[in-house]
C-alpha cells in the first residue's frame, strides 16, 4: 500500500473513531439486576423522572412515562442509570427516527450495561438517526438482534453477538458500523438468519481496534458490501496484533477500497469467504482495490 493510500485510510480510522466517542466510556460494569422493557412508542424520550416528586424515576425499572410510553432511548438510560443487565423488546413493529433537539449530533443511545438484550423477535424495527445517532455502546456478553439500523454506529466490548442485524447509512457523515474493542465477539453465525448485511458505509464497515490474546472474535456469515457497497470492507487495525480474529463465510464485494484491510495483526483466519463476486460465487463484483 503507498504512503497516500495508508494515509487516507488513517484519516477514516480517525473519523469512525472520533463517531465512536460522543459520549466518554467506561471499562465494563457488573450488572447490578436485571430488567426487562418493552418499547411500545417510536419516538424518543428521556428516561421518565416525575418533576412532582423527590424520587429519580429515571432509574427505577420503569420505562412507561405519565402516558404509559416507552422509547428506545428511555429504555436504554433506564439500563444504563439502573446498571442492569436489561432486555429490551418492542410491543410490534415500527420505525424509529432519532434526532437530537433537531440538531446535528444525533440521539445518544446509551452503553447498555453487561448481560442486555435488544431484541426485534418477530417484529420489523428500524432505528434511523437524523442524520446521525449513537453510538451504541455494548459492554460484555450482550446481544443485539433483528434491527435494521440507519447512520447508528455500534461499539463493543467483549463477548457480544450481533446477528440478523441490517446497516446502513443515509447521512452525510463518514461512520463506520461496528467498532469492536475487546474478544470474543461474533457478529453473524453460522445460520442463515444470523447473517448481517453492512452497505453503504462511508467509511470500513468493521473495524477491530483491539483484541487480546485471551479469545478471538469471529465474522461469519454476513454479507459485508453488495450492490451499494460501503468505503471498505472489514480492517483490523490499532493493537489488534495480539488478538485472533476469524473470518469465514462471508460474501466481501463491491467495496470502494479495500475487502479486508489487515494493518497490525499476526494470528488472523480468512477462509471460505467469497471475496470480489456475487453472493452465489458466480459472477464478479470486485472490491476496488484489493480483496484483502
Amino acid at each position: 500500500m503507498n504512503r497516500f493510500c495508508t494515509m487516507v485510510l488513517l484519516f477514516i480510522l480517525s473519523l469512525q473513531s472520533a463517531s465512536a466517542q460522543q459520549r466518554p466510556s467506561t471499562e465494563p460494569r457488573k450488572a447490578k439486576r436485571t430488567a426487562a422493557f418493552v418499547v411500545n412508542a417510536p419516538g424518543e424520550s428521556n428516561a421518565y423522572d416525575d418533576p412532582d416528586t423527590p424520587t429519580d424515576e429515571s432509574m427505577d425499572g420503569i420505562c412507561e412515562d405519565e402516558n404509559g410510553k416507552c422509547t428506545i432511548t428511555a429504555a436504554t438510560q433506564e439500563a444504563e442509570f439502573m446498571e442492569a443487565a436489561a432486555t429490551i423488546t418492542f410491543s410490534g413493529s415500527m420505525s424509529i427516527s432519532l434526532t437530537e433537539d433537531g440538531g446535528t449530533e444525533g440521539a445518544y443511545l446509551g452503553m447498555l450495561p453487561s448481560g442486555s438484550k435488544i431484541l426485534a423477535g418477530n417484529n420489523q424495527v428500524t432505528i434511523t438517526g437524523t442524520p446521525l445517532a449513537g453510538p451504541l455502546i455494548l459492554e460484555d456478553n450482550s446481544e443485539v438482534s433483528g434491527i435494521t439500523f440507519n447512520n447508528v454506529p455500534i461499539t463493543m466490548m467483549n463477548g457480544n453477538i450481533i446477528k440478523g442485524c441490517t446497516f446502513n447509512n443515509t447521512g452525510p457523515y463518514p461512520i463506520g458500523f461496528l467498532s469492536i474493542d475487546g474478544v470474543n465477539n461474533i457478529i453473524g453465525g453460522p445460520n442463515p438468519s444470523d447473517k448481517n448485511v453492512f452497505t453503504n458505509s462511508k467509511a470500513y464497515a468493521i473495524t477491530i481496534a483491539h483484541s487480546g490474546g485471551d479469545g478471538f472474535n469471529q465474522i461469519i456469515g454476513n454479507t459485508i458490501g453488495g450492490a451499494g457497497g460501503n468505503e471498505g470492507g472489514i480492517v483490523i487495525a490499532g493493537d489488534a496484533g495480539e488478538g485472533k480474529n476469524l473470518i469465514k463465510g462471508n460474501v466481501i464485494s463491491g467495496n470502494r477500497s479495500n475487502g479486508i484491510s489487515i494493518m497490525s495483526s499476526d494470528h488472523n483466519e480468512i477462509r471460505d469467504n467469497k471475496i470480489g463476486t456475487n453472493s452465489a460465487g458466480t459472477s464478479a463484483q470486485g472490491n476496488w482495490q484489493n480483496g484483502i
